[in-house]
């Protein structure tokens, strides 16, 4: 592990202690950094910019242990895959606001590639993920496969100004150095390009009241975001914010449960007393936040 700070405003701020250190004293393990996992409250010491806001774990682990956890990390979301698509999808249908031409598409973090399928159901031409989780791109239809890299993102391996729009879902929040990541994006967009992240919102409803117990303070979330954080990141990398909403996810009852901070055991007896209707679809806003923004058409 290795210390951290602002990603915005470096050390010289100063900041506050927001909660505690959760580790376990046996280390990490790749199901701690495996998407939309079950709630654990296991995380670092939580701290806030006393300068912008901006949450931060003190420490975090450094950049060859991040790529390792990543990539031993689990698949573990089959059965709602066709609900993220559709929540997700929906945040991409706005990109068209921003940006009509539908040439390209590069999705970081894309998982098993369902929006890679979904971009092409929208009309882009061409699609491409990066992906570190070999397990996760196993579980790829054979029809998006192939543009999947297996690895960490690295901004070097695509030329500059070459594609139409990057796509970050739940993966800005993971990231040991987002301000990079960014600035890797702004790059390999085209003037007039558009990025697409969707994030946790540090200032949400559901995270004032559930406080520490909020699935959000995780390990595997470096870095927290609210609106104001989020708009500043993306100006410092030459980015200008176009859009940002309020994100409403689709997801069954038996899941919006499992990200519940209930005990295991009640949680499972209830998704038992509910038989089919834990199935049932429900669209909730409960605190994610998608932000477009663009490359300047003269930079």
């Amino acid at each position: 592990m290795k210390a951290s700070s602002c990603a915005i405003c470096g050390d010289g701020a100063g900041a506050d202690v927001l909660y505690p250190e959760r580790l376990p004293a046996n280390g990490l393990s790749a199901d701690q950094f495996s998407a939309r996992r079950a709630p654990d409250r296991v995380h670092g010491r939580f701290m806030r910019c006393r300068n912008c806001g901006l949450t931060y774990a003190a420490h975090i682990p450094d950049a060859d242990e991040l790529a390792a956890l990543y990539g031993a990390s689990h698949f573990t979301y089959e059965d709602e895959l066709p609900n993220l698509r559709r929540s997700y999808g929906r945040c991409l249908r706005r990109v068209a606001a921003v940006r009509a031409d539908t040439d390209d598409f590069l999705e970081i973090g894309c998982g098993n590639g369902f929006m890679l399928e979904e971009a092409l159901a929208q009309g882009y031409r061409s699609v491409r993920g990066v992906e570190p989780s070999g397990e996760s791109i196993a579980r790829a239809s054979p029809h998006v496969r192939p543009f999947i890299h297996h690895g960490m993102f690295d901004g070097r391996a695509f030329a500059p100004a070459s594609i139409g729009v990057v796509a970050a879902f739940q993966v800005l929040d993971h990231l040991a150095n987002p301000g990079q990541f960014l600035a890797d994006a702004r790059a390999i967009l085209r003037p007039g390009g558009a990025v697409l992240i969707v994030v946790h919102d540090a200032s949400a409803w559901s995270v004032r009241l559930l406080g520490e117990r909020s699935p959000i303070f995780d390990v595997a979330h470096p870095y927290l975001y609210d609106r104001g954080t989020l708009r500043r990141l993306l100006e410092r990398a030459g980015l200008v914010v176009q859009d940002m909403f309020s994100v409403w996810n689709t997801y069954s009852l038996r899941y919006w449960l499992r990200l519940s901070p209930l005990p295991v055991r009640l949680k499972t007896a209830l998704v038992a007393g509910m038989g089919p209707a834990a199935n049932v679809r429900v669209a909730i806003a409960a605190g994610n936040l998608g932000v477009i923004a663009q490359r300047p058409i003269a930079a």
